[in-house]
């Protein structure tokens, strides 16, 4: 069974965001440029940045942001556990 949905507490959220905006800065990316490559809405992108994506986040969003970020996936997990 492959994983689809990951549900991340809230503390982990605020640092996955945070995370998930440095390496998009780093990449001298806009929030709508992100967006177009990655083919995922802004809102999707602002939310999980500001911490406030309530849902599960969908694994293939994750890997299209990492793509795109130039990072692996398990990166991005290991990252928001400092």
């Amino acid at each position: 069974m492959a994983i689809t949905d990951i549900h991340i507490a809230l503390d982990d959220r605020v640092k996955l965001g945070l995370y998930l905006k440095n390496l998009r800065v780093k990449n001298k990316l806009t929030q709508k440029e992100l967006s177009e490559l990655s083919e995922i809405s802004i809102r999707t992108i602002t939310c999980l940045e500001s911490g406030k994506s309530e849902r599960g986040t969908k694994m293939e969003i994750i890997n299209a942001l990492s793509k795109n970020l130039k990072v692996e996936p398990e990166l991005i997990f290991r990252e928001r556990k400092r």
